[in-house]
């Protein structure tokens, strides 16, 4: 996701796009310490729409969520992870263009690229698309890691921290990886702007989301 955001951005700044404009159409109320760090706000708004769905055993792209028969989800997610591991995405597209995973594909890349930054010129979901290649390769690992999440009992659980929210150790890491310091030998308590990575339960274990913090608090 990094990678993907990081070209994404990239590609956007060549083409005459202010990044900075483009964040504030994505959050209008965040506040950055610098100018520069408008750059986690697109990664924020590539992970969350990647990563929404994450909590339903078709990813949100079946018409029917209803609850699975969790010892058969396992297996069936278990075998369909080895599988997709095994090959390689682009070929899986082009030999099934109809699969769930390409289904998958163009509608995250339609979230992804069409809403959050009205970029037009980088076309719709086909090989033509400069972001094409990097898109799938990122939407692969996390179609794996959906399939991997499902094979655990109890299943992942995925989940992101609100605006204003003070700062947990716990639960949250700074995304920028300066610690949470003291103000006049108090401990501080900062409030984030906004959520850039999610963050994950995998039975008793937190995976910390990864946060932007408002530097106003």
């Amino acid at each position: 996701m990094h990678r993907f955001a990081k070209s994404l951005a990239d590609l956007m700044r060549r083409n005459g796009w202010d990044l900075f404009s483009v964040a504030k159409s994505i959050y209008p109320d965040a506040n950055y310490a610098k100018q520069g760090h408008c750059r986690c706000t697109i990664l924020s708004h590539v992970c969350l729409r990647m990563f929404d769905g994450f909590d339903l055993y078709g990813f949100g792209i079946r018409s029917d969520e209803s609850e699975p028969d969790l010892l058969v989800s396992r297996d069936d997610s278990l075998r369909q992870f080895i599988e997709h591991s095994a090959v390689d995405p682009l070929e899986l597209i082009d030999a099934d263009p109809h699969s769930e995973f390409a289904q998958f594909c163009e509608r995250k890349y339609n979230k992804v690229i069409q809403p959050g930054t009205g970029s037009g010129f980088l076309g719709s979901f086909e090989p033509a698309s400069p972001l094409y290649e990097p898109f799938v390769a990122m939407a692969s690992s996390i179609w794996a890691l959906h399939l991997l999440a499902w094979a655990y009992d109890p299943a992942v659980e995925i989940f992101q921290v609100g605006h204003g929210r003070e700062f947990s150790i716990v639960y949250m890491e700074n995304i920028l990886r300066r610690k949470v310091g003291t103000l006049c030998g108090k401990v501080t308590r900062p409030k984030v702007g906004f959520t850039v990575v999610p963050g994950f339960r995998v039975g008793g274990t937190v995976v910390q989301c990864r946060v932007y913090l408002d530097p106003s608090s």
